[in-house]
């Protein structure tokens, strides 16, 4: 006999719109007027991990364990597993349903090539268009430009619009393959609704609330999907400019190193800070519950204010 599935807070492993409605209920006075309302959705492990590191599988769909939901033989030995991944699949495409832009550094693109960060449940597509909300904008974050020019969020086929935000050298090296790729492409990627700020010298975005005031301001965007990574992430969080944070935690555990080649790499936790930036017990990033945690087989969903002391 299988174990039964814990269920606490949803009532299915296939989330109802409804339920996913009031876990992420955003009140309109939580809505800065200057800025959109940034929400960081981050999936981690146990022990606090956010990345295997390994080639293919350095994305948050192995670290949420979604290979489980889409493996019938894993699915079948590990229901609950499977159970929690479909829930976490659910949460992170409403997350893109509502958003009106979805964030993303460039490490995030280059680790799943490919990803256009599109819903793919009907019933989710139906609710966005009854919302009637426009595409939601792909915005892209890269200081030196390391970008695959010929990915699809660059393709004259999409129906949404891209933004790239960068730095000077990122900008002409971003110019450079564009023009190189044109031939090869028959399309030059720069000239597909693709937008580009350039809010730095060399290599360094050092004006993020001028990015966000672009967002809101320029394109109209409230409310904005942050996938992270965990560098982005610290430089908002150091800036003050995440409102909210949701984190997935999945029920294994991966250690905190990648070994390969004899060579060790750290596995990344949420948030990365720069040099300098340091936390104490009298200006840590306080995070009080926004919602009830929420929790599908091993899986356990969290929604948390950002509350900034420094």
């Amino acid at each position: 006999m299988k174990d039964k599935i814990v269920l606490k807070g949803f009532t299915e492993p296939n989330v109802p719109i409804e339920e996913m409605e009031r876990f992420c209920k955003i009140e309109p006075e939580m809505i800065p007027f200057n800025r959109p309302y940034v929400w960081y959705m981050f999936v981690d492990t146990m022990d606090g991990r956010g990345s295997f590191l390994q080639k293919g599988k350095a994305g948050g769909y192995h670290v949420a364990l979604g290979h489980f939901r889409e493996d019938t033989g894993l699915a079948a030995r590990y229901p609950d597993i499977a159970a929690g991944a479909l829930a976490d699949w659910r949460l992170l495409q409403y997350g893109w349903v509502v958003a009106d832009a979805i964030m993303a550094a460039s490490g995030i693109l280059n680790n799943e090539p490919g990803n256009e960060w599109r819903v793919v449940d009907r019933d989710l597509i139906d609710y966005r268009q009854s919302l009637g909300k426009k595409p939601a904008i792909r915005v892209l974050v890269t200081g030196s430009g390391s970008l695959d020019v010929g990915e699809k969020v660059f393709s004259p086929q999409k129906e949404y619009e891209t933004i790239v935000f960068t730095a000077s050298e990122g900008e002409n090296v971003l110019k450079r393959k564009a023009e190189e790729a044109t031939g090869r492409l028959g399309y030059n990627p720069l000239d597909s609704n693709v937008r580009i700020y350039s809010l730095g010298e060399g290599r360094d975005i050092t004006d993020f609330a001028r990015m966000m005031e672009i967002l809101r301001k320029t394109h109209g965007v409230q409310l904005l999907d942050l996938q992270g990574g965990p560098t982005l992430a610290g430089l908002l969080a150091a800036q003050k400019l995440i409102d909210e944070y949701r984190l997935t935690k999945a029920p294994h555990i991966i250690g905190d190193r990648y070994y390969n080649g004899g060579k060790a790499r750290e596995r990344p936790t949420a948030f990365t800070f720069s040099e300098g930036v340091s936390f104490g017990p009298d200006n840590s990033i306080l995070t009080p519950s926004l919602a009830e945690d929420r929790q599908v087989g091993g899986h356990t969903f969290i929604r948390r204010k950002m509350v900034y002391r420094h």
